[in-house]
């Protein structure tokens, strides 16, 4: 076999982890999901503001504003929550993105 052939070099799980974000393993995603639970079981849900909630009242919102029978605007709809709730989860990510111990 040529060597401009050759097969790429094999591949650690820390190369493929898509949840591994750089210079944080997995263990601390574990983590802060462990701790996020036990922080649930200790005081339970917020009576007046929950995240869930609001992302509900959002999309009820959206949809009263965006809804047709068409697809164009069912994908709109889609792309607004979805996009949303992705820019809502990545801005407090890289906001603590230098600091493991507050990504955790």
């Amino acid at each position: 076999m040529r060597a401009d052939h050759a097969l790429p070099p094999a591949t650690t799980p820390a190369d493929t982890d898509l949840l591994a974000a750089p210079g944080l393993p997995a263990a601390g995603y574990a983590c802060g999901a462990v701790l996020g639970s036990l922080l649930d079981l200790i005081a339970g849900d917020p009576r007046r503001v929950h995240p869930v909630a609001a992302f509900g009242r959002a999309a009820a919102a959206a949809e009263r504003l965006l809804w047709r029978d068409h697809r164009g605007a069912g994908a709109l709809y889609t792309a607004v929550c979805a996009g949303g709730a992705a820019a809502a989860a990545a801005a407090p990510e890289r906001a603590v993105r230098r600091s493991p111990a507050a990504r955790t």
